[in-house]
């Protein structure tokens, strides 16, 4: 695995994503706020596929690398990194896969905070291993087999009823404004 956390810049809340626009720590993705709050604001342009496709092109760009596993495990390098951060992307996890979350991303946008808490990072848990195809450690993670690449993941995100829509939710939480 390369080590992203050198390449990704942090954002607001915490998490890495993208250095293209190589804005400092607090600014948020410009792209993904803009498309947010078109959302937010029931803009009557988020119900064609010109804006379902702006959703997924900036979600593509956001992450800063076409290898989801490698965005994924580099996050607990972010020097804000915490707890809620762990728990909140195992939930994201889990609504790829079944298309629940524990937590409504409401809740999480209001949980999520940068902390100073370092945590000893969890992710090697039942439903990592299981989304990822790992069935001995996260160490082997370049053999894994399924949801490795970004478009796959993408595309089974927004297989998921609200899955386009809980794919923008994310992307605000994890590279918007606070």
């Amino acid at each position: 695995m390369a080590n992203n956390a050198e390449v990704l810049r942090q954002y607001p809340r915490g998490f890495l994503g993208t250095n293209v626009d190589s804005a400092g720590i607090d600014t948020a993705n410009v792209a993904v706020e803009t498309l947010y709050a078109q959302y937010i604001k029931n803009n009557i342009a988020t119900c064609t596929p010109e804006f379902r496709h702006s959703i997924l092109k900036v979600a593509l760009n956001a992450f800063g690398t076409k290898d989801f596993s490698d965005w994924f495990l580099t996050q607990p390098k972010s020097p804000s990194y915490g707890d809620m951060h762990e728990r909140f992307l195992i939930d994201t996890l889990r609504f790829i896969e079944t298309g629940r979350r524990d937590l409504s991303l409401e809740s999480w946008s209001i949980l999520l905070k940068k902390t100073t808490e370092r945590v000893s990072s969890k992710l090697n848990v039942k439903i990592t291993r299981d989304f990822f195809g790992i069935y001995n450690d996260l160490a082997s993670l370049s053999k894994a087999e399924r949801n490795v690449q970004l478009t796959d993941v993408i595309q089974n995100w927004c297989s998921q009823p609200g899955g386009l829509e809980d794919l923008l939710g994310t992307l605000h939480i994890l590279f918007g404004n606070v």
